[in-house]
């Protein structure tokens, strides 16, 4: 079952990058996160990650053309299903901090790489008192 959810909610964060890349909120003077938070009936906070993991695993150019994705480990595992939505967002958002600009592009990246790998590592449910994987 979870892997089902999990491929959902890859889906709707791959349909929203698109229709954000593709303009289609702001052809119509709409904000994304706005219109993302009206159609998913959601929280407007909840809606701005939603669309700020959307735009890092799925991003897009101004003609469209799917892009390297900002946060490629991410994007893995959220395409593997090993990761939801929610891994997605917490990982854009730590990685978006003041404190994670200041690493260096490599670090960045390694740090990047092993967020994803614990966000799929199911004996985090566990710990702190057994260790990860």
């Amino acid at each position: 079952m979870r892997s089902v959810v999990r491929q959902a909610e890859h889906d709707v964060l791959h349909t929203v990058a698109q229709l954000d890349g593709r303009g289609e909120f702001t052809d119509r003077g709409i904000r994304t996160a706005a219109a993302v938070a009206d159609l998913l009936r959601c929280a407007s906070g909840q809606a701005r990650r939603l669309v700020a993991a959307a735009v890092s695993v799925f991003p897009t150019s101004l003609t469209g053309e799917p892009l390297q994705p900002r946060l490629p480990a991410t994007a893995t595992a959220l395409g593997g299903w090993e990761i939801d939505r929610a891994h997605a967002e917490v990982i854009e958002r730590a990685l978006s901090s003041d404190a994670a600009g200041r690493l260096d592009p490599g670090t960045w990246a390694g740090v990047e790489t092993t967020l994803a790998d614990l966000a799929g590592c199911t004996a985090l449910m566990s710990w702190p008192t057994s260790p990860p994987c």
